[in-house]
């Protein structure tokens, strides 16, 4: 897999989550349960996947190693809330390794460290219980999530809206057509500071009179 270089970042957080998203026919966005610690930054990089039993993180120990630099740690749990499967010591080691960042559907905790330590991590839920370490879990799997599938290899994006996932195959196609919504969208708001209003300039329909 290729590493995004520092340019395709700076040009993906300028874009954003929700201009992705509409680019691409508006498929794509994870949950939005699944929500970022505040503070902790903006998130891009290539997906690792990893499938995790409830309250065991021993899957998460082997991708820290295994997983490369620049990548995204994108991890099922089954939506299960009640253990925190990620914290500052796995952070630590993944900021050590270079790993670009973190999205779980459970919950994590040490949450004010992870934002001190600059980790981007986007999770369903907090919570201080802690976890086994005993099921390898599967590592490399495609997860099925709610309206998106995560290969191995997908590029994840994450910020203050949410995480949007684009297919390898269709990035650059996205990306070119979010930066001509970008550009379209920077006409409409100049429109608007000379006088227009969106009804005119959307063509919306007239709401009935009574």
């Amino acid at each position: 897999m290729d590493v995004l270089d520092d340019a395709v970042k700076d040009t993906l957080r300028r874009l954003g989550t929700s201009t992705l998203y509409e680019a691409q026919g508006r498929h794509g966005a994870l949950p939005q349960q699944i929500r970022p610690i505040p503070h902790s930054g903006f998130l891009a990089g290539k997906a690792y996947t990893v499938r995790t039993r409830p309250a065991d993180n021993l899957a998460l120990h082997h991708a820290v190693v295994l997983a490369q630099p620049g990548d995204v740690l994108v991890v099922d749990c089954g939506g299960f809330l009640e253990a925190g499967v990620w914290g500052e010591v796995l952070t630590v080691a993944a900021l050590e390794r270079g790993i670009a960042g973190l999205v779980v559907d459970g919950s994590i905790r040490d949450v004010d460290r992870i934002a001190e330590l600059g980790f981007p991590s986007f999770s369903r839920g907090i919570c201080m219980e802690g976890t086994s370490k005993e099921d390898p879990g599967h590592l490399g799997e495609t997860l099925h999530w709610d309206g998106a599938d995560i290969d191995q290899g997908d590029t994840i994006v994450g910020d203050a809206d949410g995480v949007v996932v684009i297919k390898a195959f269709e990035f650059d196609t996205v990306v070119q057509a979010a930066l001509e919504r970008e550009s379209h969208e920077r006409d409409m708001m100049d429109a608007l500071r000379s006088g227009k209003t969106t009804i005119e300039l959307m063509s919306l329909k007239h709401p009935a009179h009574a």
